[in-house]
């Protein structure tokens, strides 16, 4: 009868003890995956969205939407990403570096992209010289008083400009 060398049960031995594992290994490793998988489908959806400048209105409110969302442990959540302004984040959602934006109206939306929700509100003013003393008071009133006017601007890009010029084509005056 042979006799067994070292080497010979050694193997016998490495082989009980990996078949003596085997099934729990298997098992720990179809749970590590469930577990995986399920973190990876339960994880909130994350939303980029544009706004500045910073210190704004706009970047108050997205930030303090943001946080309600966190603390509410939804199915989203907001990441702002702070930019110059409105044409920055316009840009940034169109080069795709956005998911959104906050935005004035006025401007061109990105050719991609669809439009959600309004949250901002315009405030346009007017402003007529008074009358000098002498002079025939100006007959200013209405809007459509402003044909063949002289009108100024104030503000930077053009965003206002094309602002006025709505206003006085749905007021039906020429811009």
């Amino acid at each position: 009868m042979p006799v067994p060398s070292d080497l010979s049960v050694r193997r016998d031995a490495s082989s009980r003890r990996r078949n003596r594992f085997g099934p729990w290994l298997a098992l720990a490793s179809v749970l590590t995956v469930a577990l995986a998988l399920a973190y990876w489908v339960w994880q909130p959806a994350t939303l980029r969205i544009a706004v500045g400048p910073a210190g704004s209105d706009d970047q108050a409110l997205i930030a303090a939407v943001a946080k309600a969302f966190d603390a509410r442990g939804g199915a989203v959540r907001l990441v702002p990403i702070e930019t110059d302004g409105t044409l920055q984040s316009l840009n940034l959602l169109g080069a795709g570096k956005a998911d959104l934006a906050v935005a004035r109206g006025d401007f061109a939306m990105p050719a991609d992209t669809n439009s959600v929700a309004f949250l901002r509100r315009n405030f346009v003013v007017l402003w007529a010289p008074a009358a000098r003393k002498g002079a025939a008071r100006p007959k200013i009133m209405e809007i459509a008083s402003l044909t063949g006017r002289r009108i100024g601007v104030v503000g930077l890009g053009d965003a206002n400009l094309n602002l006025l010029r709505v206003i006085l084509a749905e007021s039906g005056v020429n811009p």
